[in-house]
């Protein structure tokens, strides 16, 4: 909580994607190539947004 008051971040900061249109776990995997595939892009995605948290 202490990071949201320091970095004034409330949830209208960042804008809000609707991620429905993309269809259901097994289609956004097969989007993604399978399963490895579209977990390596989470963790490469989850690194990027932690690694900007520290900037």
């Amino acid at each position: 909580m202490e990071t949201v008051k320091k970095y004034s971040v409330t949830p209208n900061t960042y804008p809000q994607v609707s991620l429905f249109g993309l269809g259901n776990v097994a289609e956004i995997t097969t989007r993604f190539g399978g399963v490895e595939p579209f977990r390596e892009a989470v963790t490469q995605l989850q690194k990027l947004l932690y690694a900007a948290q520290l900037t």
